[in-house]
């Protein structure tokens, strides 16, 4: 997230050294910050009672890769999300094996707390978020709409070419999908296959009964775009 400096338009990051951030402000008055550390190898949280102060807050690591297997490496693009009177964070992990460093490979996890801070408290793994196929799949959302909770992800179809379209699914609970499984965006415009099909990085913005969906398109460096709301 970036916040504008000055009158010369001058842009900076707000915390360095973070890919793919996420912020949420709770009812407790508090923003929360969680984001890809450098490292790859946990998910920390901070929490501030404006963006400003996030900066210099101290980040608490909640959850940590395993050394070898399932969620041992590439830890990416956590959310955090209060659902139901719990905490959850929905991440993306993948797997090593003596022949496999895990890039590229990743599935979706989820951890939840009960406690009212989650910087406090025991943190659980609901474990892997199960979709149609065992593929790729990252960067996963979650809202409330009209009485239902939905899931958003983006993932490898193995029966179509390109790396990652983006599904919709409901929820039976904060770590289960219920279906169908429905795809909404496929990359297929210029803008979304400039050297690679991608869709990713859903988020949602609400006003009113509208639901809006901006996505990422392209490959993972200056030629990806942002895309919303559609």
């Amino acid at each position: 997230m970036e916040i504008q400096q000055r009158a010369s338009h001058d842009i900076q990051p707000l915390i360095e050294q973070r890919a793919d951030p996420f912020i949420c402000r709770h009812s407790d008055g508090y923003y929360y910050f969680v984001a890809s550390v450098p490292e790859y190898d946990r998910i920390e949280i901070r929490r501030a009672q404006n963006l400003e102060k996030l900066v210099t807050s101290t980040p608490v690591v909640i959850w940590r890769k395993r050394e070898t297997g399932i969620l041992s490496a590439n830890i990416w693009a956590p959310e955090l999300h209060f659902i139901d009177d719990k905490w959850y964070v929905y991440f993306a992990a993948a797997h090593t094996t003596e022949t496999n460093e895990g890039l590229f490979d990743h599935r979706m996890y989820v951890l939840e707390n009960e406690n009212d801070n989650p910087l406090e408290g025991s943190w659980m793994e609901r474990g892997q978020v199960r979709t149609e196929w065992e593929s790729f799949a990252l960067d996963a959302t979650t809202f409330e709409h009209n009485g239902s909770r939905y899931y958003v992800w983006a993932q490898k179809d193995p029966n179509i070419g390109g790396n990652s379209n983006l599904y919709i699914s409901k929820m039976s609970n904060p770590w289960t999908l219920t279906g169908p499984q429905t795809m909404i965006s496929l990359p297929e415009y210029d803008w979304e296959i400039i050297g690679y099909k991608v869709n990713e990085g859903a988020a949602f913005l609400r006003k009113g009964n509208l639901v809006f969906l901006s996505y990422s398109a392209s490959a993972t460096d200056f030629n990806q775009l942002l895309h919303g709301p559609t």
